[in-house]
């Protein structure tokens, strides 16, 4: 594996903490292709062998230097990305898949022409199962973004320190509002905005639409933009309010209170972590 190296495309600020701390861990370079990203990189992942390459160089310096790539998107889109390099060099990258969170939501089937994936455990081998998404390897690799916190600690106790947070608050850590109708942000915030100690984190998603903004500069609530880093911010929270985030899953870890609020009604699988 040491040709390996996580790939992480454009600004996908949501993916950067489940790509980040494995490629830390494992001693692997991860190339991203968005200077705004490089720079959270730089900023929040300490040991962390981070390059930017521009996106039009991307594909060809990559497939040149790699033989395989870690990354948060499908087979499919890779090809996509790849395609003319891949063609050019007669050369075939092979992908190793990561999950950005715990697939509740997500489209498993996308990930039919996968030849390896990374499963957190076995929920998400069920999961798979259940679908009839047939992977050739299925790779369990725990709960890595929770080690990699511990092995950093000191490292972001004096970032949230210094961002000013409490030792202890309440959390507000809704998702974004996709085609699903899954964020509760524009449905309950006033009602929460309220509460004394309540610290909120939009989704990278939505930090910097105008109506949260909008909320935000009208609040006496402590926000957190741009810091993609969540275990530490778990750390010290006492009581988690959440809908169908995956940030759920990563507060099970420290068995502390837990509520959900969903605005859209969904009765899919995907709201039942409770």
């Amino acid at each position: 594996m040491s040709k390996t190296a996580g790939f992480l495309q454009g600004n996908l600020e949501h993916y950067l903490d489940h790509i980040a701390p494995f490629c830390s861990l494992m001693g692997w370079p991860l190339i991203v292709t968005d200077e705004e990203i490089y720079k959270l990189g730089l900023l929040y992942y300490p040991e962390l062998d981070l390059r930017y390459v521009h996106t039009l160089e991307a594909p060809f310096h990559v497939t040149k230097e790699f033989d395989s790539i870690l990354t948060t998107l499908p087979r499919a889109s890779i090809d996509e990305i790849f395609f003319i390099a891949q063609a050019t060099l007669h050369k075939q990258l092979k992908t190793l898949w990561i999950p950005h969170g715990n697939s509740d939501k997500g489209n498993l089937e996308a990930l039919a022409s996968e030849e390896v994936v990374l499963v957190y455990g076995q929920k998400m081998i069920d999961e798979l199962s259940h679908k009839n998404v047939h992977i050739p390897t299925l790779l369990p690799i725990g709960n890595y973004r929770y080690l990699y916190f511990k092995k950093h600690q000191q490292f972001y106790e004096k970032w949230m320190d210094e961002m000013g947070l409490e030792k202890s608050f309440i959390l507000y850590a809704p998702t974004w509002k996709d085609v699903k109708g899954s964020g509760s942000f524009e449905e309950v915030f006033d009602h929460l905005s309220t509460i004394n100690h309540l610290v909120v984190k939009p989704h990278p998603n939505e930090q910097d639409n105008i109506r949260v903004i909008q909320k935000k500069l009208t609040s006496r609530c402590v926000w957190i933009d741009h810091f993609p880093p969540i275990y530490p911010l778990l750390s010290r929270t006492s009581h988690l309010i959440g809908d169908f985030s995956s940030i759920g899953y990563d507060f099970l870890h420290f068995n502390r209170p837990l509520f959900f609020v969903n605005p859209s009604s969904r009765a899919d699988s995907g709201c039942f972590l409770h």
